[in-house]
């Protein structure tokens, strides 16, 4: 780790892959960027291997990345090794797969999500606050779904509109005091 960097105000498209995946550091920011028609979004942390800490997504758009794999707008991995991660006022629509894929927990603060295969996917915690998901394929929220217990879920003055699938779908993993809603 101690990677301290910051990407602004920049344009990336017509990549095969990820645009940006950082695999592993901290203090981190990716401010005013526009990721569009790649094969997927960014990409933050590694499965299994390395983790993100102390990072920072904001005023950014994600917007038609489809590929063959994890076409998403944004993919946090390592639910156990990244922390400290906060997307706010972005956009991500039209990808393949989600617009927002988050397997630790990660803070969301005003950001959207439309015309997605799905909206917000959070394996394993999540917070939102003032967010709206709409026009998605599956599910606006899906929340907790493959998780163990301890995970922490809050949506708070959240919007889902124009559900294809659910607007809020809870997971089996998900225990009964994990969740707040407002």
């Amino acid at each position: 780790t101690g990677i301290h960097m910051t990407v602004q105000d920049c344009e990336a498209y017509d990549v095969a892959f990820h645009p940006i995946r950082i695999q592993s550091g901290e203090g981190i920011i990716i401010s005013g960027c526009y990721f569009h028609d790649n094969g997927t979004g960014i990409m933050l942390g590694i499965k299994d291997v390395a983790g993100v800490d102390g990072v920072l997504v904001e005023d950014c758009v994600f917007e038609d990345n489809r590929g063959e794999y994890n076409s998403d707008g944004v993919l946090v991995e390592n639910a156990t090794l990244s922390r400290n991660v906060l997307i706010r006022d972005c956009v991500s629509s039209g990808n393949e797969d989600g617009a927002y894929d988050i397997k630790p927990g990660v803070t969301f603060l005003r950001c959207i999500a439309y015309g997605n295969s799905n909206g917000f996917k959070a394996w394993r915690g999540l917070t939102a606050i003032n967010c709206l998901s709409y026009n998605n394929g599956g599910t606006e929220f899906e929340l907790g779904s493959f998780s163990g217990s301890g995970t922490e879920i809050k949506l708070v003055g959240c919007t889902a509109v124009s559900a294809g699938g659910r607007a809020l779908d809870i997971g089996p993993n998900l225990g009964t005091n994990d969740a707040q809603y407002y």
